[in-house]
């Protein structure tokens, strides 16, 4: 069984994403409520449309670019998925590319191969285990294990077992993907798990703060990649406006997207 044909209309420019602009069009063209298709591109970011009509997706992207918009038709048989990532937890940026290692030997990712980086502050919810503390409470019991010396009564204590529970928190956290081309190993960083004892004096104590100087050290050595928001906030000096990811999904969607436009497919 074969999948249905489908076709996307795709935001051609990285820098190009105008909330207003993308969404009187699509409201327009969708017959929907302008602020319900502003929450859906939040969520499929450069990805605007989908269809299985091949020339409803060229009609709008007619639209598109009438409006000063460029875009293109992508087939779903074309569409570039993200590749699987390899999570670091030390590396050194140098200039012919990032040298970590694996498997107890240095491997090199140069730099010509990195085609996509992407950072973000992405919130999601994390499952976190908590050991909740003995009883300690004295009971009275009559037991085989003595009487007290002053009652001649037996005493046990009733010490329960160490309970773990799990439970579920909000908190953020620190990705810096680096996608390379086919052939090339693809890697994340995580901010609070990283070693930065590279950056040497550079160092804060700060994680968030050698997170910001090492995606910095990356960027500025693989200038010709395209970026994502959250990268061109850190470049920008952002503090927080920008790099912010109201989930995981959103933030890989935004990764899908980019995808698309590192290669002439389907134009």
């Amino acid at each position: 069984m074969t999948d249905e044909p489908s076709y996307s209309v795709v935001l051609s420019q990285s820098d190009r994403f105008d909330f207003n602009a993308l969404a009187d069009i699509l409201s327009s063209f969708l017959r929907v409520h302008r602020l319900d298709v502003i929450t859906q591109l939040k969520h499929s970011w450069g990805l605007l449309y989908k269809t299985p009509e091949k020339d409803k997706a060229q009609f709008l992207q007619k639209k598109f670019r009438r409006a000063g918009i460029e875009t293109f038709v992508l087939p779903g048989s074309k569409l570039k998925e993200v590749p699987r990532l390899k999570v670091l937890k030390k590396a050194i940026p140098e200039p012919e590319g990032l040298i970590y290692a694996k498997k107890r030997e240095a491997k090199l990712l140069p730099w010509f191969s990195v085609i996509l980086l992407c950072a973000g502050e992405v919130e999601e919810t994390k499952r976190v285990k908590e050991t909740l503390p003995r009883n300690g409470k004295a009971k009275k019991w009559l037991m085989r294990t003595g009487l007290s010396v002053t009652t001649g009564v037996a005493i046990a204590y009733e010490r329960s077992k160490k309970k773990e529970i799990t439970k579920q928190e909000v908190g953020f956290s620190h990705y810096l993907d680096l996608i390379a081309k086919d052939g090339f190993e693809s890697v994340r960083i995580v901010g609070d798990s990283f070693d930065y004892s590279y950056l040497g004096s550079r160092m804060k104590q700060n994680a968030l703060l050698n997170f910001r100087s090492f995606a910095l050290d990356v960027g500025k050595l693989s200038t010709h990649v395209i970026k994502n928001q959250g990268m061109r906030a850190i470049e920008g000096g952002a503090v927080m406006k920008g790099l912010r990811y109201d989930s995981v999904n959103d933030f890989e969607q935004e990764k899908l997207w980019l995808m698309q436009l590192t290669a002439d497919v389907g134009r």
